[in-house]
């Protein structure tokens, strides 16, 4: 799987990326119909920055890899093995693409934050697990082609011609595969370039004395989350105290607002200098999920 693609699981899992828990549940578990959406709540409510019109959407993620895991187990069949992942969507992450606007400055919903504090809810805490291909490395050979690293034993046991690249390189020249490095990347710089920008600074600076007047000590909103350590799996009247009082010095201080002003002027000129690039991936991305819908 791509690294973009990989983000918008894995990275989005983890809250804001600097180590925000999350609140357990039995197992996280969801239907479709409870999937991250691109309607926003709190602070952030109808915040959309631009380079995320060339983001992969968790919805298109899911019926990308559907087809590719559904192609996969169907070449796999044929020499007697299965690729039996179940179907992805059970664990969706909190945001529908890897701008995790929810979070990307902070938390920014109260009313998340008067139940969760920093966790994340149950419904996305949940853990799928490592899958374990059954079969041994004869299963690996079929799945990966004759140079998956496996003893020659192996290799030579599997009837018939391989494609090239397994029964994975087969699928993946089918069906193509998502791809969203480029805007991916473009995001994390114009982040990095935003809290540079000198009104964010300012903006940051006012948040962080509106806390030290609530008796909290924290340079950084992505910081805000090591006042109070979550300490049990259950969520503490003072970790919730934290967050409600981190989310309301944001809009105090209109940081959120600020921020994203000066973020979205960032992206714009990003933009502008790659949009070749980046309409390319856009239209590659297209025919990927066209070509899901028809397998």
């Amino acid at each position: 799987m791509k690294v973009a693609v990989t983000m918008l699981v894995a990275v989005l899992l983890t809250g804001c990326g600097r180590g925000e828990g999350a609140a357990g549940g039995e197992d996280g578990r969801t239907a479709a119909g409870e999937w991250p959406t691109t309607e926003r709540g709190g602070l952030v409510e109808g915040m959309v920055l631009p380079l995320e019109k060339y983001l992969v959407y968790y919805p298109d993620f899911v019926a990308a890899e559907n087809a590719r895991i559904t192609a996969v187990d169907d070449c796999m069949k044929r020499y007697g093995f299965r690729y039996d992942l179940p179907p992805l969507g059970d664990f969706p992450p909190p945001s529908v693409n890897s701008a995790n606007m929810e979070r990307r400055y902070g938390i920014s919903d109260r009313t998340v934050a008067e139940k969760y504090a920093y966790r994340l809810p149950e419904a996305v805490a949940g853990d799928p697990g490592d899958y374990q291909l059954p079969g041994g490395e004869a299963a690996s050979v079929v799945l990966r082609g004759p140079d998956a690293g496996v003893r020659q034993g192996a290799r030579e046991s599997i009837p018939g011609d391989l494609p090239q690249g397994g029964c994975s390189g087969q699928a993946e020249k089918l069906l193509g595969r998502l791809d969203d490095q480029l805007a991916s990347d473009l995001g994390m710089e114009s982040q990095k370039k935003s809290e540079d920008d000198r009104t964010v600074r300012e903006a940051i600076s006012a948040w962080s004395d509106c806390m030290a007047g609530h008796g909290y000590r924290a340079e950084h909103p992505h910081e805000a989350y090591e006042i109070v350590p979550a300490s049990s799996r259950e969520v503490s009247p003072q970790e919730i105290a934290v967050a409600v009082a981190d989310i309301g010095c944001k809009a105090e201080t209109d940081l959120i607002a600020i921020w994203f002003e000066v973020e979205t002027r960032i992206q714009n000129n990003l933009i502008e200098e790659n949009a070749p690039a980046l309409e390319e991936q856009r239209a590659a991305n297209e025919r990927v999920l066209e070509q899901a819908a028809r397998s």
